[in-house]
């Protein structure tokens, strides 16, 4: 995965990502001017369900479900469980589950600031994990999310191991992309079971086992800079200021640097 993808040709599929979380959203206006995105704890600041004259009343949405709904996601991924995708793995549920440690992610700026670092993700997963082609039925950008490992159905041969003194290779694992984001590398693996609490050095497979975990590592990866990278959130969210040598090589705020 190594940099933020450059998709800049494809900056047209987030437009219309953009557009979709647009239409999908309800009005929520706060008294700040933003929508009231709520994460639905009690008024206490407690995050267990809340109580009304002793009955339970369930939580309310997630941050990030008040951005995208179940139906929704199912509308921008319509394919990604059409054989021979494997993307049915990657449910609704266990990227609200994984988001929810990830606390600013799609949750800064105004609400259509936070519509579009969610599009911006999206984009990038799909392009990432795409098994669509030109004359795919309803288009090939139907078809994001539709593997969960580098290549798809063939094997992986390569290992990805480069000399690293803080994350040895495992003896005999592989750290080809797998998941959302297609996390790569014994370096990345490493540095995101750290960050994660998961093993994923010594047991790289998991990213392809678990959902949720595999949606943690694209959010890990998306929310974290490695310098002299910028993290993809920072870009989007306009908190990344490019230097000198960046604009010398083209390298500009927007979505083409994530």
């Amino acid at each position: 995965m190594g940099l933020c993808t450059q998709w800049v040709s494809a900056s047209w599929a987030a437009l219309g990502l953009a557009a979709l979380l647009s239409l999908g959203c309800g009005s929520t206006s706060g008294s700040n001017g933003q929508d009231d995105a709520g994460s639905g704890g009690n008024p206490d600041g407690g995050t267990g369900p809340q109580t009304d004259g002793g009955s339970v009343v369930p939580p309310g949405p997630t941050p990030v479900e008040t951005l995208v709904s179940q139906s929704l996601f199912e509308q921008l991924f319509l394919h990604r469980g059409t054989a021979p995708c494997q993307g049915a793995f990657y449910t609704y549920q266990s990227f609200v589950d994984a988001a929810k440690a990830f606390p600013d992610f799609a949750q800064q700026g105004t609400l259509d600031d936070r519509k579009r670092e969610l599009a911006a993700f999206f984009a990038n997963a799909s392009h990432e994990t795409t098994g669509g082609w030109a004359t795919a039925p309803d288009g090939q950008y139907a078809w994001g999310l539709c593997w969960i490992n580098e290549g798809g159905a063939v094997p992986q041969t390569a290992d990805y191991c480069v000399a690293s003194t803080d994350y040895p290779c495992a003896a005999g694992k592989k750290y080809y992309g797998r998941g959302p984001l297609q996390l790569s590398y014994n370096y990345n693996y490493g540095q995101a079971g750290k960050a994660l609490g998961a093993s994923l050095l010594a047991q790289p497979e998991l990213v392809a086992s678990d959902p949720v975990l595999a949606w943690k590592t694209a959010l890990w990866f998306w929310m974290t800079t490695q310098q002299p990278k910028p993290s993809c959130h920072d870009v989007v969210t306009g908190r990344w200021t490019p230097s000198a040598s960046d604009l010398a090589a083209g390298r500009k705020p927007g979505f083409g640097m994530t």
